[in-house]
């Protein structure tokens, strides 16, 4: 067992393990994993921004741009990271695989916020759904003091409720490769909200079958970083068996089984112990430099990847104690490493996805996708920073939330707004700065009808009207 006191100061901030890859470098659907239809949501434009959320004053971030959305991992090439071992782990009973390279794909600078209105109160997420669905964290049926297990029969127990992810970034070009845990027969699934932060329209592949279903995103809470997805026609499916985080030990025996690198088919496993408990973490995404903290989460020394978010940490007994979220890696005085892996306690997560399926709001959660604009904003009295999207530094107004860019596809590309226009009013009320207009904006849903009224670059005033369509996941 690992004690907090023992712990090498050179051990890395732990990192998300969800991998981000270009759709251009080859990343994306594959037919095997296709959604019915065929269809793949257009990227309708490149990955852009400074790292940040999306400008909201409900919960969405300081305004700061509108990058590849989460993007969670390392930079290209640096994968496994410094320090980190990379040995093989075994992908299902038989088989041995080797590490892959992930690609990431870097944003470029920017300024603004792009428009993705707040966490507003929200309707019922849908016909069908109840908390009910979600099922209550049960009596671990492993002894908490097993120090062993058997991975084939673990693994056997667990994976036909098991999905791999696919989450393309709406706007970034971006595909976000996850795990998830399927929670009842009518395809409710649990996996972290980083897997599908920046997609409107993930999918979700068997792993026992290899049939794809469209997803989707019933809510999400960014502060706790779980997510949960319906399967669209699913019926029938194997659901994975809960256990009780409450009464998991240091020591105990666990599995962690998810989609690592990405590659989809059979889930690999990595067999470890806990070594600590209610740990506190600031997981860090080295592309873009951003941090959120999570606390009481599991720690564990078995070998979790990028891929492997929102996987389960399942005990002996093959029951999910955990959902696998991120890992870091430390290096000795000696020159070894080790990986030191962390998991949201599952009765946390379940909670969490019990109010999402009885559609309840919160601060931190949030319900369906928000509404969306389509606009990159800073404050007119500072201008757009050097070198932002669409070349503009100032606009015609000195108050204001000045246009930086607009996104292709949007609605406010649809109503004519153009980069440099300045928004001076919304809904007939006054807007001073780019964070007023998503204070005025925040309880709006997707479909709702915003007046606009704001001044070109010539200094003419203008009125439009938007009407707002989901936005990609926070």
């Amino acid at each position: 067992m690992m004690e907090q006191n023992e712990r090498d100061s050179d051990q890395q901030l732990p990192e998300y393990v969800s991998p981000w890859q270009s759709r251009e470098a080859g990343a994306g659907y594959s037919s095997a994993s296709e959604p019915p239809g065929g269809e793949e949501p257009a990227a309708e434009y490149g990955a852009a921004g400074a790292p940040g959320g999306y400008g909201s004053a409900s919960g969405y971030g300081p305004p700061a741009g509108y990058g590849p959305p989460a993007g969670y991992g390392v930079p290209p090439g640096t994968y496994p990271a410094p320090g980190m071992p990379g040995p093989p782990r075994r992908r299902g009973p038989g088989g041995i695989i080797a590490l892959l390279l992930v690609i990431l794909v870097a944003a470029g600078g920017g300024a603004g916020a792009v428009i993705a209105l707040g966490n507003s109160p929200a309707p019922a997420t849908g016909a069908g759904v109840s908390p009910g669905d979600v099922p209550a964290p049960g009596n671990n049926a492993a002894p908490a003091g097993s120090a062993s297990l058997n991975s084939q029969a673990v693994a056997s127990e667990v994976e036909p409720g098991v999905v791999d992810i696919s989450a393309p970034g709406r706007y970034s070009g971006l595909v976000s490769a996850g795990t998830g845990m399927v929670l009842s027969p009518n395809g409710l699934v649990l996996t972290n909200n980083h897997v599908i932060s920046g997609t409107t329209s993930p999918t979700a592949t068997l792993v026992s079958s290899g049939r794809s279903y469209r997803a989707r995103i019933l809510g999400y809470d960014s502060t706790h970083d779980v997510a949960l997805l319906q399967l669209q026609g699913a019926s029938g499916l194997k659901t994975v068996s809960v256990g009780n985080s409450s009464q998991v030990k240091a020591g105990q025996a666990v599995l962690a089984i998810g989609n690592a690198e990405g590659q989809g088919g059979p889930p690999t496993v990595a067999p470890g112990q806990v070594t600590a408990l209610n740990q506190t973490i600031s997981p860090s995404d080295q592309a873009t430099g951003t941090t959120e903290t999570l606390h009481g989460t599991i720690e564990t020394n078995a070998q979790i990847q990028q891929g492997d978010s929102g996987g389960p940490l399942a005990n002996a007994a093959g029951q999910v104690v955990g959902m696998d979220t991120a890992a870091s890696s430390s290096q000795s005085l000696g020159g070894g490493s080790a990986i030191s892996g962390f998991a949201i306690p599952i009765n946390q997560a379940l909670s969490i996805a019990r109010q999402i399926a009885a559609g309840h709001a919160s601060t931190a959660v949030h319900i369906g996708l928000p509404a969306f604009i389509g606009v990159q904003v800073a404050d007119a009295a500072t201008g757009c920073q050097s070198g932002g999207f669409g070349g503009t530094g100032s606009g015609s107004a000195s108050s204001g939330a000045l246009i930086c860019q607009v996104i292709q596809g949007t609605p406010a590309a649809g109503a004519g707004l153009s980069a440099g226009d300045v928004i001076t009013a919304a809904d007939g009320q006054a807007v001073a700065s780019a964070s007023s207009l998503t204070a005025i904006t925040g309880g709006l849903r997707p479909g709702a009808t915003l007046s606009i009224t704001y001044t070109d670059t010539n200094g003419a005033a203008h009125t439009a009207r938007v009407t707002l369509v989901p936005g990609p996941a926070k």
